[in-house]
């Protein structure tokens, strides 16, 4: 007898209310979002008055669907079979509905279970205004300085923040009265922590209290670029969780980094410059020595935890969109690269050491993707240990933007999704300076990129002597961080060495490389890499006193290996499985360094040793 087919229930629930949302980079963006800060979500099945509790754990855009941890109570679950579902949470502070989704049950390779739903075709986003507005709470102040080409500077203080504009209050009459309202503003957030942020305002209306003796500016902004929309997103989430928490609890346990006040140092004061590299290599000074800060601390607990692993994807489809979109000819997605540089910053702020040994997941088939992203990496690592003042700053988001895009070019020529160490024949390097000057003007048209980007693009293929490309200029005529990104670019291109298909991690084939080439690559920088990779690099191989090879995947504040992995026994000529030590505490000394191509070792055999959290 043949089996009726399954019916599944619709759902009778009247239509959501908000903006209904159907772009899918704006979906997933916002998704993501809920899913980082692991906020709960509501499942209501159809045509039942219960509901489950379940949290998000996967926004995958390139395959179609979201993944779910098992939804709770267990025995409300078989009513998400055959039943459409709506879903429910909060995306700052406001209500986000996804209608009619259909959740399957699916195990894991490691035996979890995961629920699944087909991507999401339409949202519905319901604000109480058009934007929310958060408030700031009472005794914290965020200076605002407002100027234009008639009036003098103004300064004053924000009292509510949106992503289209904000309210600033001022002490007595305004000096300019109603002709402030007659021109376009610049306005300068200043925030405790240092911090500041820029943007361009048209005033609306001006209000004068004369019993408070203080004014009231609303303003709309001028045309934000995605960059400061992402940028005061951000700051609007932080202002509501601050004012929330200290409505209801009444301390300021747990204020957002932001409104920290910055501690007085005479060295918070001293502005970086790239031209200390040099000095820095012979210099003890060491970011990682110094303990974890107060505001650090506190950041921990107001932000949910970034993955290493996430963030690291996040990065490599940003890339690969880049290069599709590069491909074709069209305008760059510069807003979803900006989303996964905000989620690399974090997690470099959270545990750099297990964001950086990511680098290592080359895929033989399109290296340069994660070329790319390990060079924004280590750029980002270099220049913000070295300069902790700047972990904050809009330069990093450049550094990241200008790994991603300096090699886009290679994307253009057959097969440049493979080249490791450049190109052999000259039609090959004429058709790459065609393919970088189109790649330079595609960004030049992109109102998100940064001097910085530009910089990297632009010079991290240009050598000393003159002999790089595309413009063949020489020392004198390259900046500060063009020569510092031409050596983490070369020392990450001939670190990888490929063998029988195979690309091997090498990391002394690549300082090597750049020792031996003084002529080429700036000492200074070369040093510092040096000194900043330590003895024995992340993710490298080592050799044990009891005959085992070992990968180093944590350091101490000196670059010493501290947590080893051993993956192969010498003397037996077999793999292990992965196994962690602790090596101060492990009885074993390090022997040397060693490479997987002494022992004809492939790099496909320890990834899953590097993939593998410590």
């Amino acid at each position: 007898m043949d089996k009726p087919e399954l019916e599944i229930v619709s759902n009778t629930k009247p239509e959501p209310e908000g903006e209904r949302i159907q772009a899918k980079r704006e979906i997933s963006s916002m998704l993501k979002q809920v899913s980082e800060r692991i906020t709960a979500l509501t499942l209501e099945p159809a045509d039942t008055p219960y509901s489950l509790t379940a949290y998000l754990n996967e926004v995958n855009l390139e395959e179609g669907y979201l993944a779910f941890d098992p939804p709770l109570p267990e025995n409300r679950r078989h009513l998400l079979a055959n039943r459409l579902v709506t879903l429910i949470t909060r995306h700052n502070g406001c209500r986000l509905t996804c209608p009619d989704l259909t959740l399957t049950s699916h195990v894991e390779a490691n035996g979890e279970l995961q629920y699944r739903a087909s991507w999401p075709e339409e949202v519905f986003y319901l604000q109480r205004r058009r934007a929310y507005r958060a408030p700031v709470r009472p005794l914290l102040d965020i200076i605002a300085h407002l100027q234009n080409e008639v009036t003098e500077k103004m300064t004053g203080r924000l009292r509510d923040l949106s992503v289209e504009g904000c309210r600033l209050e001022f002490s007595g009459q305004l000096p300019a009265g109603e002709a402030v309202l007659t021109q376009p503003l610049s306005l300068l957030l200043c925030f405790p922590n240092g911090e500041s942020f820029e943007l361009k305002l048209q005033p609306l209306r001006l209000e004068y209290l004369a019993d408070k003796n203080l004014s009231y500016l609303g303003c709309q902004f001028d045309d934000p670029s995605a960059h400061q929309r992402q940028q005061l997103n951000r700051v609007v989430g932080d202002l509501q969780r601050d004012f929330i928490h200290f409505s209801r609890q009444g301390t300021l346990e747990g204020t957002p980094t932001l409104f920290i006040p910055q501690r007085q140092t005479i060295l918070a004061e001293m502005k970086p410059d790239l031209e200390a590299t040099e000095q820095a290599a012979t210099t003890e000074t060491n970011a990682e020595k110094a303990p974890p800060s107060p505001e650090a601390t506190k950041k921990s607990r107001t932000q949910a935890p970034v993955q290493p692993q996430r963030a690291y994807d996040a990065g490599i489809i940003a890339i690969k969109h880049l290069a599709v979109k590069f491909r074709a000819g069209q305008t760059l997605p510069l807003n979803e690269a900006l989303d996964a540089t905000d989620q690399l910053l974090r997690a470099w702020q959270e545990d750099r050491q297990a964001l950086l040994i990511q680098r290592f997941r080359r895929d033989r088939q399109s290296p340069l993707f994660d070329h790319s992203l390990s060079v924004a990496l280590l750029l980002v690592d270099v220049v913000a240990r070295q300069y902790p003042d700047q972990v904050q700053s809009p330069t990093l988001t450049g550094l990241i933007l200008g790994g991603f895009c300096h090699d886009l070019a290679y994307s253009l020529l057959p097969g440049g999704l493979t080249y490791q160490t450049g190109l052999a024949a000259e039609e090959e390097k004429q058709a790459l300076r065609k393919a970088h000057q189109r790649l330079v003007e595609a960004l030049k048209e992109c109102r998100d990129i940064t001097p910085e980007a530009l910089r990297i693009v632009t010079e991290s293929h240009e050598l000393l002597d003159g002999e790089g490309w595309p413009q063949g200029l020489a020392g004198d005529h390259l900046s500060k961080i063009g020569k510092l990104s031409a050596c983490i670019n070369a020392l990450d291109r001939f670190s990888h060495i490929e063998k029988k298909g195979y690309l091997i991690y090498h990391p002394l084939a690549g300082l090597r490389h750049l020792l031996q080439q003084p002529e080429k690559y700036h000492s200074g920088s070369v040093k510092f890499l040096w000194r900043q990779l330590g003895k024995y690099p992340l993710g490298s191989l080592v050799k044990l006193s009891d005959q085992s090879l070992a990968l180093v995947m944590r350091q101490d504040e000196d670059g010493l290996p501290l947590h080893l992995r051993r993956v192969y026994q010498l003397d037996q000529h077999t793999h292990l499985p992965p196994r962690d030590l602790y090596l101060p505490e492990s009885g074993l000394e390090i022997l040397g360094s060693s490479h997987p191509q002494l022992y004809d070792l492939d790099l496909d055999l320890l990834r899953p040793a590097l993939r593998t959290e410590h």
